[in-house]
């Protein structure tokens, strides 16, 4: 008589693990395309400004000291749209 290795039916449910549950809703689940975009831009800013303030106290890079961190807004929603670097030695603008 011959034997085979094929599981049963009750052995096949057993080990079938149930679907993981579903994450519960966070709150960046329920943040918009643009408040994600102007948390990133006003983190970058930030980071920026922290660089160049430890440039002015003499402990960064020397040209930190003359590139200004500028926040673009949205003229219609106020939201950040960009962050630039502004050159304050010969006025150019750059972008961060």
């Amino acid at each position: 008589m011959a034997t085979t290795n094929a599981p049963t039916a009750a052995q096949q449910q057993q080990q079938t693990p149930p679907p993981p549950p579903h994450p519960p809703a966070t709150a960046i689940d329920e943040l918009t395309t643009d408040e994600l975009t102007a948390k990133a831009l006003n983190k970058r800013y930030e980071g920026l400004m922290t660089v160049r303030t430890k440039a002015v106290k003499g402990k960064g890079a020397w040209y930190w000291t003359h590139l200004e961190p500028i926040l673009v807004r949205n003229t219609d929603t106020g939201l950040p749209k960009a962050v630039k670097l502004r050159c304050s030695l010969c006025d150019a603008v750059f972008s961060a």
